[in-house]
């Protein structure tokens, strides 16, 4: 019987061999399509390690008044950011939004975590954007000088409501003014009737 075998062995060797021959080219086919998947995959994710990440947003100061922060809030460090696209409207008095120095003149570094802050709005002056979405378009650079694009809106109408909130904030800071102009009145006239 293993004589039988071996004969068929050696009379279809070249059969077997090439059998084997693309068996093992099918194994390296998907071994090759395997790794380049994952040499993808490896890739994506280096690129997403790489790219910094900037929030910009409104702070409210107090009622009607915000800031306009800018913070890194990846790990990396982000260069050259500029400014391409922002709103075009008053911020205070005549001053427009491209008065805020880091929206002028952009920022050469921004270290992971470091934020800057810039006194931005006041609604009270400007009822007419209450609402607007305002649009921030921002392009940067990582420290392999990759270049992104980043695109920002921010809904000034949900701040809306948090000044009418506040509005009442305002009639209570003025009888505090009040109350307390009273009470320096009468010490003052107590102190000048101890001199007399």
């Amino acid at each position: 019987m293993t004589n039988n075998f071996f004969s068929f062995l050696n009379a279809n060797s070249g059969s077997i061999q090439a059998l084997s021959s693309f068996i093992m080219l099918g194994v390296t086919i998907a071994y090759v399509i395997i790794n380049s998947k994952m040499h993808n995959e490896m890739v994506r994710e280096r690129r997403k390690r790489e790219r910094p990440i900037i929030s910009l947003r409104l702070e409210q100061l107090n009622v009607g008044f915000f800031n306009l922060i800018i913070e890194n809030i990846s790990d990396i460090p982000i260069y050259n950011i500029v400014f391409e696209n922002y709103p075009d409207f008053k911020i205070l008095s005549n001053n427009l939004v491209n008065s805020v120095g880091f929206i002028e003149y952009g920022i050469r570094y921004l270290a992971p975590k470091q934020i800057y802050r810039s006194f931005f709005m006041q609604f009270v002056n400007n009822n007419k954007i209450w609402d607007e979405i305002i649009k921030f378009d921002l392009v940067f650079t990582n420290q392999n000088k990759d270049e992104f694009k980043e695109h920002i809106e921010i809904n000034l109408s949900i701040l809306k409501e948090n000044y009418k909130l506040g509005m009442n904030y305002e009639e209570k800071i003025i009888k505090e003014f009040e109350s307390l102009n009273k009470s320096i009145n009468a010490f003052v006239k107590l102190k000048a009737n101890d001199k007399n």
